[in-house]
C-alpha cells in the first residue's frame, strides 16, 4: 500500500497532539520515505556494486582489446610509412647523384674545350710573334 505525503501530514499532527512536537518530529525520522520494500538493504547494494565492478572489468578489457588492435595496426602504418620514405629517399639519393656526375661531366668537358681553345690559341698567338720577330731579324 503506498502511502500519500498528505496521510504522512496527518499522521505527524496526529502523533504531535497525543506525544508533543519533539517526539512526533523523531517517529516520522524514523519512518521510511516510502514502503519497507522499496529500502534496499547491504545485500542489495552489494549485490550491485559487485554487478558494476564486472561491468567496469568487461569495459575494461574491452578498451585494452580495441587500443592493443589500434597500436598494431598503427605500428604497421608507421612500419610501412617508414620503407615507402627510405624507397623515395634511396630513389632521391640516386637522382641527385646522376645528375650530379652529368653537371660535372659536363663542366669537365667544357672545361677541357676551354683549355684546349686557349692553349690553340696561345700558340695562335706564339707563332704570329715568332713570325713578326723572324721578319723583324730576317
Amino acid at each position: 500500500m503506498s502511502i500519500t505525503d498528505r496521510q504522512r501530514t496527518e499522521l505527524h499532527k496526529a502523533a504531535e497532539e497525543s506525544m508533543g512536537a519533539q517526539p512526533a518530529d523523531t517517529m516520522m525520522a524514523l519512518l521510511p520515505p516510502v514502503g519497507w520494500a522499496d529500502v534496499a538493504m547491504r545485500h542489495d547494494l552489494e549485490r550491485e556494486i559487485g554487478g558494476l565492478r564486472r561491468e567496469m572489468v568487461e569495459l575494461e578489457t574491452r578498451i585494452d582489446l580495441r587500443f592493443d588492435g589500434l597500436e598494431e595496426r598503427m605500428d604497421g602504418r608507421f612500419d610501412g610509412l617508414a620503407e615507402r620514405m627510405d624507397g623515395r629517399f634511396d630513389g632521391l639519393e640516386e637522382r641527385l647523384e646522376l645528375k650530379f656526375e652529368a653537371k660535372l661531366e659536363r663542366g669537365l668537358k667544357d672545361l677541357s674545350t676551354r683549355f684546349f681553345l686557349g692553349v690553340v690559341g696561345l700558340i695562335a698567338g706564339l707563332a704570329a710573334v715568332a713570325v713578326t720577330v723572324a721578319q723583324l731579324v730576317g
